[in-house]
């Protein structure tokens, strides 16, 4: 059932076609996730705030797609998951180190620790195992990496309920299911 339109690009007006055009810009085109929360200029224009804001912190491109993918796949967000599968294949992971990331168990022992570490927080609603807490700072990330934890997780959790919420159709190549949910110990 639809809840909610999808806001066409010829159709945005004011803020929505700036954020709009800017997206074009860097994407190439405007997901249909954004369509569907331009219903309410606040609700985008927080969305990709909160994204741009999380772009320019302190973890690189790499880690921040492998953060969102470990948040997507506990949330259990196929429209996420086929995003974000797709931005970290442009910046060169492969489609089986993608379900990896997705499911804690990258060879890469940063990316684990990390991946390890969001599937926990948004697991847990924030609670996580000190020992995954001190694994993520012995693999060499800083308290500001940590603080920047929480908005991750946050803009992970607006766009995975709001598809939740919508079901708005996946406008990406679909991600491959993850066969096994748990991380390897």
């Amino acid at each position: 059932m639809n809840y909610i339109d999808l806001i066409e690009e010829k159709d945005a007006q004011g803020e929505v076609k700036e954020i709009y055009d800017a997206l074009n810009q860097q994407m190439g085109m405007v997901p249909n996730i954004l369509k569907g929360l331009a219903n309410s200029p606040a609700a985008l224009k927080a969305y990709t705030t909160l994204n741009g804001i999380i772009e320019n912190g302190s973890f690189s491109s790499e880690e921040i797609q492998a953060s969102l993918l470990a948040a997507a796949q506990v949330n259990q967000c196929y429209y996420c998951l086929s995003a974000h599968t797709a931005a970290a294949k442009a910046l060169g992971f492969t489609e089986e180190q993608t379900l990896q990331l997705r499911s804690g168990t990258i060879e890469d022992e940063k990316l684990r620790a990390l991946t390890r570490l969001v599937r926990e927080i948004t697991l847990q609603r924030g609670h996580p195992d000190p020992s995954l807490i001190k694994q993520f700072f012995d693999a060499g990330y800083t308290k500001a990496h940590f603080a920047e934890l929480a908005p991750i997780v946050a803009l992970k959790i607006i766009s995975n309920y709001f598809h939740h919420m919508t079901e708005i159709p996946i406008d990406l190549p679909k991600a491959q299911e993850l066969k096994e949910e748990k991380p390897a110990e």
